[in-house]
């Protein structure tokens, strides 16, 4: 258990069983995700953003972990993509959930391809005005760093991305792997970029 938690709640396992998610309490009883794997124990997840995350109640295949936030929608991360908005990653495949926020990921199918929810309605948030919803063919691309958005094409989306990250110091942008960001990892990104996935 992570340092100072009074309880763990885990709420899915992987289909190997090597992978478990869930949540964990402080003793102010404030709930964090957490992942537990067969070959790293207790795997801290990065901060979700100023609010508190709801914890994470589903794995997909790829070791993608799904974490859920009261009112701010849905979050994918694994270990060596970083933490995305789930709707950011719909959004860049052309899919809107027209006027709603995918607030709770209820289920993944055992090929991590479907995967179901239930959002509220924007202009009526917190009103009891819920929607449940279905994604199917849905795939995270893998082997390909250049594809900053996850959508499975290379574009001037994912250039612009990955500037960002790399202004603001984030260590995704570190493709050469060496713990720096430098012109290497500029270069490096250009040559995988030109090389396409």
């Amino acid at each position: 258990m992570p340092p100072g938690s009074e309880g763990v709640q885990p709420r899915a396992a992987s289909f190997s069983g090597n992978l478990i998610v869930g949540d964990w309490f402080s003793d102010a009883l404030c709930l964090f995700p957490y992942a537990w794997s067969a070959d790293r124990g207790f795997i801290e997840l990065p901060p979700a953003g100023p609010e508190l995350a709801f914890g994470s109640g589903s794995v997909s295949p790829d070791g993608t972990v799904w974490i859920d936030r009261p009112s701010d929608g849905a979050l994918l991360w694994r270990e060596d993509l970083g933490l995305y908005e789930f709707e950011d990653v719909l959004e860049a495949r052309g899919v809107r959930l027209s006027s709603l926020r995918t607030n709770y990921i209820s289920n993944i199918s055992p090929d991590g391809t479907a995967i179901i929810g239930l959002s509220d309605d924007r202009p009526h948030a917190g009103s009891g005005v819920d929607r449940a919803w279905l994604i199917t063919n849905f795939a995270i691309p893998t082997d390909c760093p250049p594809d900053t958005d996850l959508n499975g094409t290379l574009d001037a989306f994912d250039f612009l991305a990955f500037l960002d990250r790399f202004a603001e110091g984030d260590l995704r942008a570190d493709l050469d792997g060496d713990g720096e960001l430098t012109g290497a990892d500029l270069v490096a990104f250009q040559a995988a970029f030109d090389a396409g996935c």
